[in-house]
């Protein structure tokens, strides 16, 4: 499918947007994923439906845009993000973040608070690089780090490995949120799959813990995985919308 591109000072992002009335839904993916997945085309649809705007994009080195992924790190994918807040959405926004998503979604409505109306978290890694992926590193891909300045690690969501580098590690440390109160005021919405093998979902209640705005609601999925891509994963994520936008 054809898409539309923003020229950004990193180079062209590739995106969809979808017009309508209302605050602009913005999907935010996951690390490695794209705008082609499940949940992106859902709420396309479902935007479509309702007349509502949506727009679903592609960071840097991912999917359709520009740039390669071992080059890039979390702060030039909050960047993005903010490139298309500020140049392809409207003035109030709902963002949806899945996975290292909702840790940009996060990031991104602290630097525009006054046109996010809402967040909803699907599940939410922030500061994965640390609290997740680092210490998983075996003695091996300590020293491999250590001599080459990054990593192939296998995945279960591809039959390329992940390629992680030294400065995405030392770049999420600049980015971290848990360590002190997540000041935002808006109303957040959490979705969570206890069967998530990925980031755990007892996570999704230190990041309730963290956030300011009293107005967070957490629903856990018993046998929802990290994808949160099934049928009835995705009527919950719809209907979360519709709850936030009435």
């Amino acid at each position: 499918m054809s898409h539309s591109t923003l020229d950004t000072p990193g180079g062209p992002i590739a995106y969809h947007k979808t017009n309508g009335d209302g605050p602009t839904i913005v999907f935010c993916g996951g690390f490695m994923s794209d705008m082609e997945g499940s949940k992106a085309v859902a709420l396309e649809a479902h935007a479509k439906a309702t007349g509502r705007p949506y727009v679903r994009f592609d960071y840097r080195g991912h999917g359709s845009s520009s740039g390669t992924f071992r080059d890039l790190v979390i702060s030039d994918w909050l960047a993005d993000t903010l490139h298309v807040l500020d140049e392809v959405a409207g003035d109030d926004i709902l963002l949806i973040g899945s996975s290292m998503g909702g840790w940009i979604a996060l990031q991104a409505a602290l630097a525009r608070k006054a046109r996010v109306k809402g967040l909803i978290l699907i599940a939410p890694a922030p500061d994965f690089t640390q609290r997740l992926m680092e210490p998983s590193f075996s003695a091996e891909e300590r020293a491999a780090m250590a001599r080459d300045g990054f990593i192939a690690q296998p995945t279960d969501y591809g039959p390329e490995p992940y390629i992680i580098t030294q400065r995405l590690i030392d770049d999420g440390k600049t980015l971290g949120l848990l360590h002190a109160p997540i000041e935002l005021s808006c109303p957040v919405r959490i979705l969570h799959g206890q069967q998530d093998t990925s980031v755990p979902w007892d996570l999704s209640l230190e990041i309730a813990d963290t956030l300011a705005t009293p107005d967070v609601v957490v629903t856990f999925v018993k046998e929802g995985d990290h994808s949160f891509s099934g049928p009835e994963d995705l009527v919950q994520l719809l209907a979360t919308v519709d709850g936030l936008l009435g």
